[in-house]
């Protein structure tokens, strides 16, 4: 992992200065808001940090938290108790038990937790996965019972389409109102590039992917017929094994993540796709967390 414990195990000073050059703060040299002079860092007793940003101008000397404009800002933990959270996040922990490593409010664990899961489904949101790859797996997921937090109404059923590549880790997975084909086959069309071979189960919504005029090459398994997993020769004479166990693996994944009634919510069920995403993504797993320059 690109950062561990061992990086806040240090002194105040040495972590404040780690974060600064790692992006998680605003760069050293900061701009007064009010008089548009330079601020200096320097030790402080007003913030819980022990340092601040003070304009020198002395008709100024205007002052503002090392934590303005960073993931940090707005929150009562220490810099290093939140990082700390964060890297447990980042590792894949759960709730419960970063709350009990790091002796915290479980509460406060969680609501940090869902914090970084918005940072991912953001990044995903403004910056799609976009495959390369050459064999895909496309399958939908019904979830039962949940909840729109627009009306209050509790929904029988929601869909979830999904893709993963072969390839590589990388996935996509989006919420749908249907499963019809033009729904469906519309989004493999949008994500995979021409001439991909796409392995999916026998749903009828597939089958427009087997007319001649088709960009792809499609293969299924039957379900029905007790068959998840077989031999074909592709459209290049090469041995392919047909199966959507990847993407049905990721289907259960979701599932997890939503065993909890509680949290079964349309809202939550988008932040959680997206979190998947973007750990599928290759992306760097701290980046999301950092400040843009």
């Amino acid at each position: 992992m690109e950062y561990t414990l061992n990086d806040v195990d240090v002194s105040d000073k040495t972590f404040i200065t780690f974060l600064f050059q790692n992006k998680f703060m605003l760069g050293m040299l900061r701009i007064c808001r009010d008089c548009g002079h330079e601020m200096n860092l320097i030790h402080s007793s007003h913030f819980d940090d022990g340092f601040e940003f003070r304009c020198h101008r002395a008709s100024c000397k205007r002052r503002e938290s090392i934590r303005v404009g960073s993931i940090f800002e707005g929150h009562k933990l220490t810099l290093k108790e939140m990082f700390r959270v964060m890297i447990h996040f980042v590792s894949g922990s759960k709730v419960h038990s970063t709350a009990l490593a790091l002796d915290l409010n479980r509460n406060t664990v969680s609501d940090l937790f869902q914090l970084f899961r918005e940072r991912y489904a953001q990044i995903m949101e403004s910056s799609p996965v976009e495959f390369t790859g050459e064999i895909f797996e496309a399958d939908e997921l019904r979830i039962n019972r949940v909840k729109d937090p627009a009306t209050g109404h509790i929904l029988h059923h929601v869909w979830v389409f999904g893709m993963a590549e072969r390839d590589s880790s990388q996935a996509f997975l989006k919420r749908v109102d249907r499963t019809d084909g033009a729904t469906l086959v519309g989004l493999i069309k949008q994500y995979a590039p021409p001439g991909s071979i796409i392995m999916t189960d026998e749903k009828n919504s597939y089958h427009v992917l087997d007319h001649e005029d088709s960009l792809y090459a499609h293969y299924a398994v039957s379900h029905s017929a007790q068959d998840y997993q077989h031999m074909e020769i592709g459209p290049q004479d090469q041995h392919l094994n047909v199966h959507i166990n990847t993407i049905e693996g990721l289907n259960r994944e979701v599932r997890h993540r939503l065993s909890n009634k509680s949290v079964r919510t349309l809202d939550r069920l988008d932040i959680e796709l997206g979190e998947m995403m973007y750990r599928k993504s290759g992306r760097g797993l701290f980046d999301p967390f950092k400040i843009e320059f």
